[in-house]
């Protein structure tokens, strides 16, 4: 035998050895188990004045003195949140200003080996707040992705863009494309009965996107993830999106709320005068369950949705203790991570 052929068997197990590393370091090596996951961060703005933004709130001169320092302890918060999370291979957010903001968190020393990069848009909110999504690249590949307008032409408010992001989870594009809907709904200023109607209409918009990706393929895996600013027995979710925690797992048009039984056991996501509630959702279309699993897909693993609550993001003490450890009450300077808690599901392609 030629030297050279010697040569190159000694070499095929270190060759393969490097495939296999290079294929779960680019995606090319499907992930068994994928967490998914959304977080509304609670304000996370730079230290930048944006005229284009009403972002006054949040400068180093304002009454919340808003520091390079803080916005810094406030990266390094959400990134330990993130880590502690395992590193969902999807992540939406709420309450971002901008894309810079959103770089300094994905090239945080503690997230940069994860390997993250993001979709995000503009949108017109008057507090100039965004939605985004986070994406581990070594798992899922954008194709496509839009901004979704949340406009009441009566007074001409605008709220937050739904952000729609679809691509590939894994290697098999023919059965594993996603779409992932991101949401951020009018808040209840003014009072829950008050701004209903806003809600109403933003899940007339979320819905409308729905049926239109289920019409083009009634199978097609819909992830819808954010804070709704209602809980999932509220009329915008029950009726306006049509989603609940029960299914038949028959209509291909209906849509699952993972979170609904976690909201039956009294768990929440956000605290108001002393009650959880619920805000934060995670809602699937009839593809991602396990009876409508596809050759090689993903699908929703059963009773996997969680609020993810350890005790360092909870308030330690005081009149809130048990509450949500936040960045500010009011102007007041609390250095905490957010109002909110995240929330995070499974998907799995096990047999």
């Amino acid at each position: 035998m030629k030297p050279s052929k010697i040569l190159l068997l000694a070499l095929l197990p270190i060759l393969a050895g490097c495939l296999n590393q290079w294929q779960s370091e680019t995606g090319a090596a499907d992930q068994a188990e994928v967490r998914v996951a959304f977080y509304n961060v609670e304000n996370l703005f730079d230290t930048e004045d944006n005229p284009a933004q009403q972002d006054e709130e949040f400068l180093p001169d304002s009454k919340k003195q808003w520091t390079v320092e803080r916005y810094q302890d406030k990266l390094n918060k959400l990134a330990r949140v993130i880590a502690a999370l395992n590193y969902p291979v999807l992540l939406g957010l709420a309450e971002v200003e901008n894309e810079a903001v959103l770089r300094d968190l994905v090239e945080h020393p503690d997230l940069a080996e994860a390997g993250y990069d993001l979709v995000h848009y503009d949108s017109p909110d008057a507090r100039g707040i965004d939605v985004a999504l986070l994406y581990r690249t070594a798992f899922f590949t954008p194709v496509s992705s839009q901004a979704i307008p949340v406009t009441f032409e009566e007074d001409n408010y605008k709220s937050r863009d739904l952000l729609l992001v679809s691509g590939t989870l894994g290697q098999d594009a023919k059965y594993n494309t996603l779409h992932v809907l991101v949401n951020h709904w009018p808040s209840r200023r003014g009072g829950v009965a008050q701004s209903e109607p806003r809600r109403l209409l933003a899940a007339a918009l979320a819905r409308q996107t729905v049926d239109e990706l289920l019409q083009t393929d009634a199978t097609a895996n819909v992830i819808l993830m954010g804070d709704f600013n209602d809980e999932p027995t509220d009329r915008s979710i029950t009726e306006g999106l049509r989603a609940t925690g029960v299914t038949q797992k028959t209509d291909p048009f209906e849509l699952f709320n993972t979170t609904a039984a976690l909201d039956e056991a009294g768990q929440g996501t956000y605290q108001f005068r002393g009650n959880w509630n619920m805000l934060d959702q995670i809602i699937l279309s009839t593809g991602l369950m396990e009876n409508a699993r596809k050759v090689a897909d993903y699908y929703y693993l059963p009773a996997s949705a969680t609020v993810f609550t350890p005790e360092w993001l909870l308030q330690a003490d005081g009149k809130y203790a048990g509450y949500p450890d936040r960045t500010y009450a009011g102007n007041k300077y609390l250095g905490g991570y957010s109002d909110h808690l995240p929330v995070y599901i499974e998907l799995t392609n096990k047999d």
